[in-house]
């Protein structure tokens, strides 16, 4: 680099001493005189010979430009900072020196002076590098001694290491066994919080009291896998005894204060305060539902429901007959007791109303599924087990075995609802006495037939009724049976009483032989009960005792000897024909339309 410098500064010098030696002064210069130079000329005396030079057309070659530029660069450029006087001093040492050709000392001064720097520099750097190469000598002796400390360290360790290593392997099995445990106390143990619900008389009955006894329950089922292993496993069959031992002791404080919580809530009838009709809770569907494994504890509670329901509805159904309802609507029952149809219906239509209500009652608290039955379907009351119609014994026939049972659902509904048409009745026995006493007085006071045979007929209908709902052998079904066949027999009394009527004031036929007035009366009376008899709605009734073929009986058979009198008392044959003629066409008339006589 600075041999070509060199080399290129020496070629530029030789070409512009050239120049300035064989150069002459252009024609329209004049030379100039030293003896009159002012300080001006002087100072730019190079410049002005340059200038000329560079004025000559014979230097218009590019590399005499180029050498003079180099010239001038290097000649004048350490000289632009200083003074003016210092400037012109210089200018003229340069001049002389070139005259004497002193471009090269100037030139290898300039590279002396810049080798000077150069080396300046390195020697600065290589300081820095000597600093950095001690700084490494340093790291590596320090890395040195820490890797001999490491190497001491990991043998001292050694043993520690291993035993960490054992103890993290202890660790990590004492923390599988921890989880293993823990799922065990989660899945074989109650929470706090439950044996809280199930034994803490602080804890009422709620939700929690249930959810608690379910997963008593349910750890008891899960437990049956532990009491199944074999002579080796007696470590897991001590535990199952012990998780029995004590979910059975919990199960057994729940059950006693469900028992205790249904007990109370049974003595006051499930009714809120201001109101009438019982509501069953959640709550007591769940206990009665929970009491259900514990028969004892089940039947305590219904004994107790029962009581409170029978009091509860007695004292109801003489509120009802006595005062009425609320502010007088409806009103007393026993306002219209001149009306023996309306009394009597109006006392059996309440208990059919509050039969209806407390049947609800007990479904929703026995919590039973529809039983299938449509509307106005009569329910069935099958007395044995085995007679149940089913898929495998379509007939139903008593004896037959079956390939499988009711199912386990079906057999605890039939349960249920068989137990509550039993509560069914003796709920309402409190009302039986009251009722029979009214409508036995009312019966007995009759002296129409038609009103008895009224009588009867509602006291029958009802009867049907509530044999339908509650059952054949319920007390106020059997009561209900007790007055129709008083009612029917104080009816049959009065038709009878009638009849000895008629053939104590027996009469001559008319005289034109129609058809006599007892005759009239009693077609008549016959006709309305006819209508009273079709206007029922049971069928079997005419195949029981108290048929309509009785009620023939008591009528046809003693107005034909009322008929037969009368005629006997004319003296003619042909009148005595001509009115049992008369006396049978009407008696036909009023009975065929309804009835086909039997021959």
């Amino acid at each position: 680099m600075f041999g070509s410098f060199l080399h290129s500064t020496t070629k530029n010098q030789r070409r512009l001493m050239m120049a300035i030696t064989n150069s002459e002064p252009p024609p329209h210069h004049q030379p100039i005189p030293s003896s009159s130079a002012n300080n001006n000329s002087t100072t730019n005396a190079l410049s002005l010979r340059i200038s000329k030079v560079i004025a000559t057309s014979q230097f218009d070659d590019p590399n005499i430009r180029e050498a003079l530029d180099t010239l001038n660069s290097l000649t004048f450029q350490s000289n632009h900072t200083d003074n003016l006087g210092s400037k012109v001093n210089n200018d003229i040492d340069c001049l002389e020196s070139l005259k004497k050709g002193g471009l090269r000392r100037i030139v290898e001064q300039r590279i002396r002076s810049r080798s000077r720097e150069f080396l300046n520099v390195f020697s600065e750097l290589n300081d820095d590098l000597v600093d950095l190469q001690s700084h490494l000598d340093q790291i590596h002796e320090c890395y040195d001694e820490i890797q001999e400390n490491l190497k001491t360290a990991n043998s001292a360790t050694k043993y520690l290491l291993e035993h960490a290593n054992g103890l993290r392997k202890e660790d990590e099995a004492v923390t599988a066994k921890q989880l293993i445990v823990k799922a065990f106390l989660e899945k074989f143990t109650l929470k706090e919080n439950e044996i809280q619900a199930l034994t803490s008389r602080e804890v009422t009955v709620n939700c929690s009291v249930f959810e608690a006894m379910d997963h008593c329950e349910q750890i008891r089922s899960d437990c049956a896998i532990l009491l199944t292993g074999d002579s080796q496993s007696s470590k897991s069959e001590t535990a199952g005894l012990d998780i029995m031992q004590a979910t059975s002791k919990y199960l057994d404080k729940g059950y006693d204060k469900i028992l205790r919580w249904a007990l109370f809530e049974a003595r006051s009838g499930l009714i809120k305060p201001g109101e009438i009709q019982p509501e069953v809770s959640p709550l007591m569907k769940r206990a009665i539902s929970r009491l259900k494994c514990r028969p004892e504890s089940l039947e305590e509670v219904i004994a107790t429901l029962t009581a409170a329901r029978s009091s509860s509805l007695s004292g109801l159904f003489l509120e009802a007959l006595t005062r009425g309802g609320p502010s007088g609507l409806p009103r007393p029952i026993e306002l219209i007791a001149h009306d023996p149809i309306r009394y009597v219906g109006d006392m059996l239509a309440w208990i059919h109303q509050v039969m209806a209500s407390e049947h609800e009652f007990l479904e929703s608290l026995f919590d039973l599924k529809a039983d299938g039955r449509r509307v106005g379907e009569s329910r069935i009351f099958p007395t044995n087990p085995s007679a149940v119609k089913t898929e495998e014994n379509p007939t139903g026939k008593p004896g037959q075995p079956t390939s499988s049972e009711l199912t386990v659902t079906e057999s605890k509904n039939t349960d249920d609802r068989e137990m509550a048409r039993k509560l069914l009745d003796k709920h309402l026995e409190g009302c039986i006495r009251p009722l029979k006493m009214r409508v036995q007085q009312t019966v007995n006071s009759q002296e129409g037939s038609l009103t008895a045979c009224q009588l009867a007929n509602l006291l029958e209908f009802y009867q049907l009724t509530m044999a339908s709902t509650i059952g054949p052998d319920a007390k106020l079904t059997n009561t209900l049976s007790e007055l129709t066949d008083q009612s029917y027999e104080v009816f049959y009394q009065l038709l009878k009483s009638l009849s000895s009527d008629y053939l104590r004031r027996l009469e001559p036929p008319p005289v034109d032989l129609s058809v006599p007035t007892p005759l009239h009366e009693a077609m008549s009376n016959l006709g309305v009960i006819m209508s009273i008899y079709e206007g029922s709605a049971d069928e079997s009734s005419s195949s029981s005792e108290h048929s309509f073929e009785r009620v023939l009986d008591l009528v046809i058979d003693p107005m034909m000897e009322v008929i037969d009198r009368m005629a006997r008392l004319r003296a003619s044959e042909w009148d005595r024909s001509i009115f049992w003629l008369n006396c049978l066409e009407f008696m036909l008339t009023t009975l065929a339309p309804p009835i086909q006589l039997q021959p």
